[in-house]
């Protein structure tokens, strides 16, 4: 159980059909809109083979606000990708490290784990790259010691509640600086801007809102997210923070409750043999009075 809660505070899946640089979120027929124009998203798939992502959007109306031609939007957008290439290969050296540290030949890079290449979704404006992990004990082996999560364990022995807290991803102390995550990965999309004629109109327009997206097939898990939705055979539980609240004790919360059915069944199994006995024990003793009677 402490590892699917490990699971459950770590990063990244492109989830969210961005229409409009909004994030739409399907849900039954309905849409509910963040009303983000500007996102940074990490997110996690929990699926057979565990997916993290970053993606970073780089909306319309920025564009316009910051007053960007399309010639200095093309060009903001190539200095981007040069930029979170970088993020990659910082993610990639980090892995690396791990591995180093306790090499085992199922879990090398690109064999037990792999990292897609930056690229540019011009229909959606993301840019982005994804971890590809080939198993949970490949995921489990790079992350078993990056989770900050605080799990407890409540209920009796029919019926159990794990909970498990931790910080949002984004709030959280960048290596040891003073500074967040979401503050960092805000730097960096702002320094694909240094030295253009526009990096003081889009660093003054640009006010993030920080998106995490846990997607897990489990649809009893419950959260605290703001939104929890379904796409194809996974929940989606996501949480949303603005640039203004980043600092804040932002705190992701899942619970599982879990319902011991064996303990249940041996408890009525035993209920009904009690019964059973009762009853035969008291159908014997009318039985020897009724004897004794005619007697």
């Amino acid at each position: 159980m402490k590892k699917i809660f490990a699971l459950f505070c770590l990063l990244f899946l492109l989830f969210p059909i961005v229409s409009s640089n909004k994030i739409n979120l399907a849900s039954d027929g309905e849409t509910q809109e963040t009303g983000a124009d500007d996102i940074i998203m990490l997110s996690l798939s929990s699926s057979s083979t565990p997916v993290q992502s970053i993606a970073f959007s780089i909306s319309g109306e920025l564009c316009d606000r910051a007053g960007l031609n399309a010639l200095q939007r093309s060009e903001f957008i190539d200095c981007l990708l040069q930029k979170i290439d970088h993020l990659r290969t910082e993610f990639l050296l980090s892995l690396s490290l791990k591995y180093l540290q306790n090499p085992i030949e199922q879990y090398k890079i690109n064999k037990g784990v792999t990292l897609t290449a930056v690229s540019y979704n011009d229909n959606s404006s993301l840019i982005g790259f994804s971890i590809i992990y080939d198993s949970h004990t490949s995921f489990n082996y790079y992350n078993s010691s990056s989770s900050s999560s605080r799990d407890t364990q409540r209920g009796n022995y029919f019926i159990k509640k794990y909970i498990s807290q931790g910080k949002f991803p984004f709030s959280s102390q960048f290596a040891g600086k003073n500074t967040t995550i979401g503050q960092r990965y805000k730097e960096i999309f702002l320094s694909a801007a240094e030295g253009k004629d526009y990096y003081q109109a889009i660093s003054q327009n640009y006010s993030p809102k920080f998106v995490y997206d846990y997607a897990v097939v489990n649809d009893k898990l419950k959260s605290n997210a703001n939104i929890i939705t379904k796409s194809a055979e996974q929940t989606h539980h996501i949480w949303i923070v603005d640039e203004q609240n980043l600092t804040n004790a932002n705190d992701i919360q899942l619970s599982l409750t879990m319902v011991n059915r064996g303990a249940w069944y041996l408890t009525a199994l035993i209920v009904v043999m009690a019964v059973t006995i009762i009853y035969i024990f008291i159908e014997f003793k009318i039985r020897s009075k009724l004897k004794k009677t005619k007697k």
